[in-house]
């Protein structure tokens, strides 16, 4: 499935986000917890999807891929070039809290894929949902790269 695909790929977008998006090791860690909590209670909203009320909750899953593509772009806004290198120490933080969210939203992936047939009638605004969140991975991976050239 092409949902499977994306799940290193964003991954790839959060450490972008991460490695130029701030200055302090904790707003890093504050926006990883972010998306990782914004990701979790997508996938609690996803699993609780029935045939009986996928048409109230079906229009979230669009929905709360953008708030996820929101809270990335918000962090992409703190970018700052010349942010030196994090110790050891405090990588390890990040790189717990990049692990926790790559975790959560590997989940979120499967959930919404296991659900398809019921959001089958929702397939292009979720579409449309992971389109805007490609964009921001090219646009912070851009930015990453050239943050280090």
């Amino acid at each position: 499935m092409k949902f499977f695909s994306l799940i290193p790929t964003i991954g790839l977008a959060i450490l972008g986000a991460v490695s130029v998006a701030a200055q302090q090791s904790s707003v890093v860690i504050s926006d990883l917890g972010a998306v990782t909590v914004a990701s979790g209670n997508l996938r609690d909203v996803v699993g609780n999807i029935t045939v009986f009320n996928v048409l109230l909750q079906g229009p979230k899953v669009a929905d709360g891929l953008t708030q996820i593509v929101n809270t990335v772009q918000n962090a992409l806004t703190q970018f700052d070039p010349t942010t030196p290198p994090y110790n050891d120490d405090v990588a390890g933080e990040v790189v717990q809290a990049l692990t926790l969210f790559v975790r959560v939203h590997q989940l979120l992936l499967s959930t919404i894929i296991g659900k398809h047939g019921v959001l089958t009638f929702f397939a292009p605004g979720i579409a449309c949902a992971l389109r805007q969140l490609e964009g921001v991975v090219d646009a912070s991976l851009f930015l990453h790269l050239e943050a280090t050239l």
